[in-house]
């Protein structure tokens, strides 16, 4: 549930469907769980440029203890004991051309806080433009087997 951890990435759009999903889950006093995730086989899906981005989509094997807690820690779907099996379509893209951050150092030139960057360049602190409006790789989407049409 830390959102600063994954924010650096995932992709705009992604971070906001994250943030939004696990406010629903906390409104309702329920949390998900994964724990003991293990991935054992990455196959490449498909890989596709454009003029702005590069894409590449992989399909990640994995298993995990995969649940989902009321407020009292009582399990209301999945399980702690069982590991789940599945496959997920995982897109990652970046700009065709990786900006260059302005200043140096690992602090934000306008501000000082470390640097943490938005996926358009900016200052997670101060909000000042500090790159090209380029990024690098991030995670854009997740898609379930049975929903993935390459």
């Amino acid at each position: 549930r830390d959102l600063a951890r994954m924010r650096p990435v995932v992709s705009d759009a992604m971070f906001d469907a994250m943030r939004y999903w696990l406010a629903a889950a906390e409104a309702r006093g329920q949390h998900n769980r994964v724990e003991q995730a293990t991935l054992t086989r990455i196959q490449p899906a498909r890989v596709r440029r454009d003029v702005y981005f590069d894409a590449i989509t992989l399909r990640l094997h994995a298993h995990c203890l995969d649940y989902t807690v009321n407020q009292a820690g009582d399990v209301l779907s999945g399980s702690r004991e069982t590991p789940r099996r599945f496959s997920e379509y995982w897109t990652l893209i970046r700009g065709r051309h990786p900006g260059e951050r302005r200043g140096d150092g690992d602090g934000c030139p306008s501000c000082g806080a470390p640097m943490h960057l938005t996926m358009a360049g900016n200052c997670e602190h101060c909000g000042t433009h500090l790159t090209l409006g380029e990024f690098d790789w991030v995670l854009s989407k997740i898609e379930q087997d049975e929903s993935y049409r390459g």
